[in-house]
């Protein structure tokens, strides 16, 4: 599912999964996670995380822009 070399190469084809995956490799060294799979998991949740908020963000402040007027 996931070598810990071959995670850090497909870099220019998704560029903000490789961004994420290289700062969060710098923070946490691959020998603490035994799992890789666990890390990958834990780095689409955090992207779909931000994503959502920002989404939910620019809806909110629309909605209430139209509700005020």
């Amino acid at each position: 599912m996931g070598g810990y070399p071959m995670d850090g190469r497909p870099g220019p084809m998704r560029s903000p999964v490789g961004s994420i995956t290289s700062i969060i490799s710098t923070n946490e060294p691959l020998g603490t996670d035994p799992e890789p799979s666990r890390k990958e998991h834990r780095q689409r949740a955090i992207e779909v995380r931000l994503r959502a908020t920002s989404v939910h963000r620019r809806r909110r402040r629309n909605t209430s822009r139209r509700a005020g007027k």
